[in-house]
């Protein structure tokens, strides 16, 4: 994404960090790693101008009950490995509101894809996001898109509200 720092890491072993997303009340100036001070964005969603280092078995949490808008595609091109699977999701007890309910991450129709997902981001789970909103023009475009991403799983998620005006074989939609 323009104006982020996303840094990857060689051979050096790294311990994983949680990081905490709440687009309402974050800041991408934030270190990200506590629920008192939440980066906005996630990285790899636009506009995100944070930085951040991966190492496998980073965990995302997203506040509950806040919609995301206005920064996608949000494209996810790092994961972890089969002993460190990294987590993008949330935390139950860690929302806005009277009562807990799913992150929203709505393209309001503003974009084709919301979320990609490239081969490289494997060893991944999405688990109680709402992810919506896409207006998919052509073929091999959805809500979300998996690039060949291997071990990927997704968990209690909702994925709706799309349109197409896809033609051809029709592999548009959801995922």
């Amino acid at each position: 994404p323009t104006g982020a720092t996303i840094e990857t890491r060689g051979c050096t072993a790294s311990a994983a960090t949680t990081y905490y997303i709440d687009y309402v009340n974050g800041a991408d100036s934030n270190r990200g790693t506590t629920k008192s001070v939440p980066w906005k964005r996630c990285p790899g969603m636009q506009g995100f101008s944070g930085i951040y280092s991966h190492a496998n078995g980073d965990r995302f949490i997203f506040k509950g009950g806040v919609r995301w808008s206005d920064c996608f595609t949000w494209d996810i091109t790092l994961g972890g490995s089969s002993s460190a699977w990294d987590y993008y999701g949330v935390d139950n007890t860690w929302y806005s509101g009277g009562a807990w309910s799913r992150p929203v991450f709505d393209g309001a129709f503003a974009t084709s894809q919301v979320m990609t997902i490239s081969q490289k981001a494997a060893y991944l789970t999405l688990d109680g996001l709402d992810i919506q909103g896409a207006s998919i023009t052509d073929n091999f475009q959805g809500v979300v898109v998996p690039i060949g991403t291997p071990y990927l799983t997704l968990t209690n998620c909702y994925i709706h509200k799309w349109r197409t005006t896809a033609t051809g074989d029709k592999f548009a939609g959801g995922i």
